[in-house]
């Protein structure tokens, strides 16, 4: 066949606020990364299409993040969050076993992936913990909340974007 370019090629060239546009909805799309559960079974983010996803960078060593357990598992067994999308995926950079352990002693049962080559968290360029995102159903991301107190404005997001009062 002829000597079409092959497909993304011919883009067109974007100009001044476009090309700003486009480069702001590259930085707003979540990295997808793919990392095993406490079971050892593969998670990747982008498993989750089409839900919310509530990203959670913690340690086991972290008070702040040891005392936002409870809250996410609060919202984990909300079955209206459910029903609406939310899911909660939390990344640890540590030791299977200490993790496993850690969530069991914690009454936690959302889902836990072990980053164990930071490779998770140094695309979200997280620094601190607790760092959470939440994630859109188009991977975009809608907000970032660091500390004990970063829960809530991104719990209060997903409730606007999808009609909980």
């Amino acid at each position: 066949h002829g000597g079409a370019a092959p497909a993304g090629i011919a883009a067109p060239k974007l100009t001044g606020a476009a090309m700003a546009a486009a480069a702001k909805s590259m930085d707003d799309k979540a990295a997808d990364f793919t990392l095993k559960d406490l079971k050892g079974n593969t998670v990747s983010l982008s498993q989750f299409s089409g839900k919310y996803v509530l990203l959670d960078f913690s340690a086991t060593w972290c008070p702040p993040c040891n005392d936002s357990i409870p809250k996410l598992q609060e919202l984990h067994n909300n079955a209206l969050y459910r029903e609406k999308g939310l899911v909660i995926l939390a990344v640890y950079a540590e030791d299977t076993d200490k993790v496993a352990g850690h969530m069991k002693d914690n009454g936690a049962s959302y889902t836990v992936v072990i980053d164990s080559e930071k490779k998770a968290s140094s695309s979200y360029l997280v620094r601190s913990f607790p760092t959470f995102f939440l994630i859109g159903p188009d991977r975009e991301k809608l907000g970032q909340g660091m500390g004990k107190h970063g829960i809530d404005p991104l719990v209060n997001k997903f409730k606007k974007a999808v009609g909980i009062k």
